[in-house]
């Protein structure tokens, strides 16, 4: 690695962060250009905050930021920006949009059903709970 120091004032530094920012349960959603595009908006946000990029790459499922930093950045507040910043921007130009311009949500994995009342609570039998625990293993 190169000796690349940062002075200021009467101060020298040399600070690099490894920063692995990975998508929700590890699903594969980063193509080529996803990543590509990662990459302008790290440069712009670090050159902003009077950083500099080491070395950037990613996969389908995460990426990884080296980057350098001088001592008096909060280090919490530039990954904030950076996770924030680079996540919205993602969206607003790749993620498909409805005729309303607001984000498609996916439907809700468990919906009440159409005759739920939240006054009548509903009760699972015994039965319906031991049939639920026979497909789970046995630990003794």
């Amino acid at each position: 690695m190169k000796k690349d120091f940062i002075s200021r004032g009467r101060s020298v530094s040399d600070l690099k962060a490894h920063l692995v920012l990975t998508t929700k349960y590890r699903l594969s959603v980063f193509n080529l250009a996803m990543i590509k595009r990662l990459h302008e908006i790290f440069e712009e946000l670090l050159d902003k905050w009077e950083c500099k990029i080491v070395e950037f790459n990613g996969e389908e499922n995460h990426v990884h930021l080296l980057f350098q930093y001088h001592p008096e950045i909060q280090l919490s507040k530039l990954v904030n920006s950076l996770k924030s910043v680079s996540s919205r921007k993602l969206r607003q130009e790749f993620l498909p949009f409805d005729g309303d311009n607001r984000l498609e949500q996916p439907k809700a994995a468990a919906t009440p059903p159409a005759n739920y009342n939240p006054q009548f609570p509903i009760y699972v039998t015994l039965e319906k709970y031991k049939s639920s625990l026979k497909y789970l293993p046995i630990i003794n």
